[in-house]
């Protein structure tokens, strides 16, 4: 069976503790670097566009909490919309990200869409299985499997 496949951008590093300089991690720029290399083409696929996170707000972790928790919140809110839309009529998502944070917004949107359990191929260096009160960060990116599955 083969099935159309949506792209997905979600340029996003809210959810990831910035260098010590206090500058952003650029994880934002891989949605654009991998169109330019032809992944849309290379796929065959339809492209839906970015899902555009707002700015980063928490340079300073509040004690014992996620960094950005309200806009990290937002921002997989609207990508779960975009995923949603993606996976619609049996499409195949494939969202180019940005930090782990978006992971939560992929779920959200594709269990929405399919209305039932779904399966997730997670490819990263680390585990993503902290929680907030383990992190030394505090970043969402660090724990999003863990709040995926809470």
């Amino acid at each position: 069976m083969e099935r159309e496949i949506a792209i997905v951008g979600a340029p996003s590093s809210i959810g990831i503790r910035p260098y010590d300089s206090g500058e952003p991690m650029q994880l934002d720029r891989a949605p654009g670097v991998l169109r330019e290399l032809g992944l849309v083409q290379r796929l065959g696929a339809s492209d839906l566009g970015d899902v555009i996170p707002p700015a980063y707000r928490d340079y300073v972790r509040p004690p014992g909490r996620v960094r950005n928790e309200a806009e990290v919140g937002a921002y997989c809110r609207k990508l779960g919309e975009r995923t949603a839309a993606a996976t619609s009529n049996g499409r195949f998502a494939v969202v180019l990200g940005g930090d782990c944070s978006i992971v939560l917004g992929c779920l959200l949107g594709a269990r929405h869409s399919a209305q039932g359990s779904v399966g997730l191929i997670y490819i990263d260096a680390h585990a993503d299985f902290g929680a907030p009160e383990e992190s030394h960060t505090g970043s969402a990116a660090s724990m999003c499997l863990a709040l995926a599955v809470a």
